[in-house]
């Protein structure tokens, strides 16, 4: 009969009474939860002889493995087609998603890691649901790893928090909102020259938060990582295909494409701990924060490219492809690149006959 790390918790049943020394009945294996997932979407549709359109919604909740973990994510659609006058069209996408993260996973060697602290620390007698009850009965770092249980007016953990201490005090989370579509327009020339502009983006915000819980045994902390991304696409291109004569057919793409992308982030953390518990800001930092660290990327590439493909009775091609990137990440005395390419096809399948079984 000893003490176990129960016995030094005033609100416990077992406070100051000795128990067997006997392996736990709720292993960690107890710890994990049974992951769940919904998916609700709903869609609507409709067109004439002008045009058509698509509006979309769909929205999916997970629930994780790991107590107090979550992901949802809210997806908007819009595609839409629609003819302005003869032989010229109009094209657009528009998609927005929302995406909140809650609790995701720890890894590696740190106090967030519930599996390392498991694996490595833990004792065979630490009972998982004796630990779930007393996170919850006194909202407490209640932990079985007590730095001196003599002192049961100031108990510290030593080397592992209570692990649903970490998973609802010292969890993280983060939200990403992206708009990404493009808009185009089509004109076709002849009826084997047609000419496409289009113009597209891809950008997105994300926030991502960590906290150290006031009463941890690492020292309180809250960090903030914000992040921007913006990438545009401007394309001009003509696309022909002409049959030469009977035999001969050529195909191809002639075009220009703009790229911009930006990005930018600021980290920043709080310094030497937490003045008010529970409060998460980098205000309440005890000590004057360090200079937050920020980023800010431009990069412009301008890019030139044709393709052509020479067909022989649809039964021999050749093709040929030419595209020529400026880049402003480069010294401007070399900052072009050039991409080549050039292939042959036979298609031997027309010399097969059909064989009736």
């Amino acid at each position: 009969m000893v003490y176990h790390w129960d016995a030094f918790d005033r609100t416990s049943p077992f406070y100051h009474k000795p128990r067997p020394w006997v392996a736990a009945a709720n292993t960690p294996e107890s710890f994990y939860e049974n992951s769940i997932s919904t998916n609700n979407n709903i869609n609507l549709s409709g067109g004439n002889e002008k045009g058509t359109f698509l509006i979309g919604y769909t929205r999916n909740d997970e629930k994780g493995i790991l107590p107090n973990s979550n992901v949802v994510k809210n997806l908007f659609n819009f595609n839409s087609t629609y003819k302005l006058i003869d032989r010229l069209t109009a094209t657009g996408s528009i998609n927005f998603s929302k995406i909140d993260g809650k609790g995701r996973y720890g890894t590696g060697y740190d106090d967030w890691n519930v599996n390392q602290n498991f694996r490595q620390w833990y004792q065979a007698n630490m009972d998982v649901k004796e630990q779930r009850e007393a996170y919850f009965r006194t909202g407490q770092n209640i932990t079985w790893n007590w730095a001196d249980p003599t002192d049961e007016d100031n108990l510290k953990p030593i080397y592992t928090d209570n692990p649903y201490w970490t998973r609802y005090e010292n969890y993280q989370n983060d939200t990403r909102s992206r708009y990404f579509g493009y808009a185009s327009l089509n004109f076709e020339a002849t009826n084997w020259l047609n000419f496409t502009g289009r113009i597209s983006l891809d950008s997105y915000d994300e926030i991502q938060e960590e906290r150290y819980a006031v009463g941890s045994l690492t020292t309180p902390s809250y960090s903030r990582y914000n992040r921007s991304f913006r990438e545009t696409n401007y394309d001009l291109m003509g696309n022909f295909d002409k049959d030469l004569n009977e035999d001969f057919n050529l195909k191809g793409v002639v075009g220009t494409n703009i790229n911009r992308t930006e990005v930018s982030s600021i980290f920043a953390t709080t310094n030497g701990g937490l003045i008010v518990p529970k409060l998460y800001a980098l205000s309440n930092s005890k000590n004057p924060i360090n200079a937050p660290i920020e980023r800010v990327s431009s990069i412009a590439v301008d890019g030139y490219y044709a393709g052509v493909t020479l067909g022989y009775q649809d039964l021999a091609f050749l093709d040929g492809t030419f595209r020529r990137d400026i880049s402003s990440t480069l010294p401007k005395e070399t900052n072009g690149y050039n991409y080549y390419s050039v292939s042959g096809s036979y298609v031997f399948s027309k010399h097969l006959t059909s064989l009736a079984w």
